[in-house]
């Protein structure tokens, strides 16, 4: 089953958190049942929100009124984050310790969403940044679209047919002239 979510993945513009999270939550606990288990039973799925520390620091800005349906309803796996002290950052969140679980940093990564629409927003290749799949899947749904127009530009493919989101410079393509591509 492939999740129909084109119409809430193109609404464009900031989604509220919590809405995403009902979202997925209905989507997957209600239209889908749940998980299925390897003999065929389905389970509900905790669904949580996955975050850097950075974003938990301006979620703890008092007047956020989804803090409480976010945190206390679904809760959160916090990223550590270079430059966030994550003690500082989850200080204002102890109503919700329990419901918040911080995944350590093992190896330094600073990548985060922000840097990657900054660096598509610039035509910077993405490349080396994240995994292929994760790429492919920003191309084939056409996210971190602003005013309607996709950061990818449309190159056409290797073959000369356009083909939108496809083999833009800032992807990685191998038909790219965008230097940073280039594996050495």
């Amino acid at each position: 089953y492939k999740f129909n979510n084109k119409n809430f993945e193109i609404m464009g513009g900031y989604l509220s958190p919590a809405l995403v999270l009902d979202h997925f939550e209905h989507e997957i606990n209600v239209v889908l049942g749940g998980i299925e288990r390897p003999d065929g039973t389905r389970v509900p799925a905790k669904i949580c929100l996955l975050a850097g520390a950075d974003l938990v620091q301006t979620m703890s800005t008092p007047g956020n009124d989804d803090l409480d349906h976010i945190l206390g309803g679904y809760g959160a796996c916090i990223i550590e984050r270079e430059g966030t002290d994550i003690d500082d950052a989850l200080s204002s969140l102890q109503n919700y310790k329990d419901n918040i679980h911080v995944v350590k940093q093992l190896i330094q990564n600073n990548v985060s969403s922000t840097k990657i629409r900054l660096f598509l927003r610039k035509e910077l290749s993405i490349r080396y940044l994240i995994p292929s799949p994760v790429i492919n899947y920003i191309e084939e749904h056409n996210l971190y679209q602003e005013d309607g127009i996709s950061s990818m530009k449309d190159k056409g493919n290797a073959e000369g047919t356009q083909n939108p989101g496809r083999t833009s410079p800032a992807i990685g393509s191998s038909g790219s002239k965008n230097h940073l591509d280039k594996a050495s």
